[in-house]
């Protein structure tokens, strides 16, 4: 299963979105942010980060889509 950062980078770095902004923004700093499935950590890196309301508004739009990746991705075999 991706973690957050690479299913972000791999669905969203080319959109023209604010989640897509997001993603490109998570690429340049690849060697901080979290390389995790875990909701608490990847909101307490960003929020460290500091992020504008926008940012913030992204992260939990993508996180609610990721949700779904990772529940829908358990139910395929192999």
């Amino acid at each position: 299963m991706l973690t957050f950062y690479e299913w972000m980078y791999e669905f969203h770095r080319k959109d023209d979105s604010p989640v897509g902004d997001l993603a490109r923004d998570m690429v340049l700093d690849r060697n901080g942010f979290v390389k995790s499935t875990s909701y608490s950590k990847n909101k307490k890196y960003l929020y460290s980060q500091m992020p504008c309301e926008g940012c913030k508004k992204a992260f939990l739009q993508a996180w609610s889509q990721y949700e779904f990746y990772k529940k829908h991705v358990r139910r395929l075999p192999g």
